[in-house]
């Protein structure tokens, strides 16, 4: 099948480009690393040590977990088990139809991401798609070249994303989901924020 083949192909030249994906890790490293110790520094202390056998895997601690996550304002405030694996993305795409706001430092962090992904982009594309190393010149070059239009289109569609939340989501998931919803049980009130949720995505 033609999607098969592009697939194994474009994974083929990820792996022909261990320079850049070590130089994508490390830069995806540096940046999580400021985020990591603020995280650190706002959580509180386990409030009891449990002994455990030195043998067996530390286990985390589910009960600590839920209670930092609802209890402590700011970035850790969304450190819980939902974060771990398979439940992460579900997570965020849930917050993301519920219309829940990050925090400041989780703005922040997006910004930074958003930044330098933006001004790279261009040259990882360009690598890619040659299959072989362009060189520093030729990576700088093309991330020059398309930084100023993927910034622009990143903006672009993060005006559309709040004006959405500001008004459509707002409306449907305010007096529309209330009226819809008005004496209904809870698996139809579940079954309309479903409907909802569909439409808004």
């Amino acid at each position: 099948m033609p999607i098969l083949r592009a697939w194994f192909a474009g994974v083929l030249r990820v792996v022909r480009a261990p320079l850049l994906l070590a130089g994508l890790y490390l830069l995806t490293l540096l940046l999580a690393v400021p985020v990591g110790a603020l995280l650190q520094r706002s959580l509180p202390p386990p409030e009891t040590v449990d002994l455990v056998d030195p043998n067996d895997p530390p286990a985390p601690d589910l009960d600590w977990l839920d209670e930092v996550s609802t209890s402590v304002p700011g970035l850790a405030r969304f450190l819980s088990p939902g974060i771990i694996g398979a439940a992460a993305p579900m997570m965020n795409v849930s917050a993301i139809l519920d219309g829940t706001r990050p925090p400041l430092a989780g703005v922040v962090a997006i910004a930074v991401f958003f930044l330098c992904w933006t001004a790279l982009w261009g040259g990882v594309i360009t690598r890619l798609s040659h299959g072989s190393a362009i060189g520093l010149p030729g990576f700088v070059a093309a991330s020059r070249r398309s930084a100023p239009g993927l910034l622009r289109l990143g903006v672009a569609g993060g005006v559309v994303y709040v004006s959405l939340y500001a008004t459509a989501h707002v409306v449907m998931f305010g007096p529309v989901y209330d009226w819809l919803t008005a004496g209904a049980v809870e698996r139809t009130a579940f079954v309309w924020r479903v409907v909802l949720a569909a439409g808004f995505g």
